[in-house]
């Protein structure tokens, strides 16, 4: 049975060893957090992007960037857009 004094200290002394041991994934998390970002923004990748916008309207749309060959298309209609991904028209 421990004493008082001891209870005490032990208490004391729990926050901290949670602390640690709680701040090594948390530091392990946000490492790997920088490390995706790194990677996102410093490896080209070869993949077409594309993303859609919505204005105030309701209107929905579509712009494309095309990483190899450099080109880009924005706000366009999505028939529009499936033209450009398909190669028939050229912007």
């Amino acid at each position: 049975m421990k004493t008082l004094v001891n209870w005490q200290k032990y208490q004391r002394a729990k926050p901290n060893q949670n602390k640690d041991n709680l701040s090594k994934p948390v530091f392990r998390f946000k490492l790997h957090s920088i490390w995706q970002l790194l990677r996102k923004y410093l490896i080209v990748s070869s993949e077409l992007q594309v993303w859609s916008t919505c204005d105030r309207q309701g209107n929905i749309w579509w712009s494309a960037y095309n990483p190899i060959t450099q080109r880009s298309i924005y706000h366009v209609s999505e028939e529009q857009i499936l033209a450009w991904i398909e190669g028939r028209d050229r912007y």
